[in-house]
């Protein structure tokens, strides 16, 4: 397998707020080869106002601070780094006191710039701006606030399932070229159905 590749399994929220269930993903995760994890980092009242239909669901899959602690060692018996979405000041500072390397940004996030000025100076060295559905003045400007942060560009069209015929794979050629002259990287999100 190439070094450089990072292929990263995407648990989401798929972990339903249970650290047992982490522990099994991470497990799998790695028993599959894959180099990374990545968790949805949910706090409820980062998503929504607790007059959202869902916020009750949300407030279901939060996982305690020392928790995270505890799924970041056991990311590290089984050699997988482990990476978070992160979508406000709380997870942000979560995932610094834990010394991740790595967040992403999820598309919802990315004109969200007073959160994406909070991002580019902190701890965190390496981000991933979920870049699917939008048009390239949106993707450059959220690029230009991260002058001195190791970019990963992550296509995917957030469809589920999407169809192979509609993932647009050319958008990550379009994307290398358009930023060539960055230290940027690029990755795709996969949401289509096995073949």
């Amino acid at each position: 397998m190439d070094k450089n590749l990072d292929i990263i399994a995407e648990i989401a929220q798929g972990y339903m707020g249970d650290i047992t269930l982490c522990k099994k993903f991470i497990e799998a995760a790695s028993n599959a080869n894959a180099t990374s994890i990545k968790f949805q980092l949910v706090y409820a009242d980062e998503l929504s106002t607790k007059d959202y239909k869902y916020y009750k669901l949300f407030k279901s899959l939060e996982i305690k601070d020392k928790d995270w602690k505890i799924l970041k060692t056991v990311s590290k018996k089984n050699n997988i780094k482990m990476y978070f979405d992160v979508f406000g000041t709380k997870s942000l500072k979560l995932a610094e006191k834990l010394k991740l390397d790595t967040v992403k940004i999820h598309p919802t996030d990315l004109t969200n710039y007073s959160f994406l000025k909070k991002v580019s100076i902190s701890k965190i060295k390496n981000i991933i701006l979920g870049v699917g559905g939008y048009k390239l003045k949106v993707i450059q400007k959220a690029v230009d606030l991260f002058p001195q942060k190791k970019l990963t560009l992550m296509h995917g069209f957030q469809g589920y399932p999407t169809l192979n015929n509609e993932n647009h794979l050319d958008r990550i050629d379009f994307f290398k070229k358009k930023f060539q002259k960055k230290n940027i990287q690029f990755s795709f999100a996969d949401h289509s159905i096995p073949e």
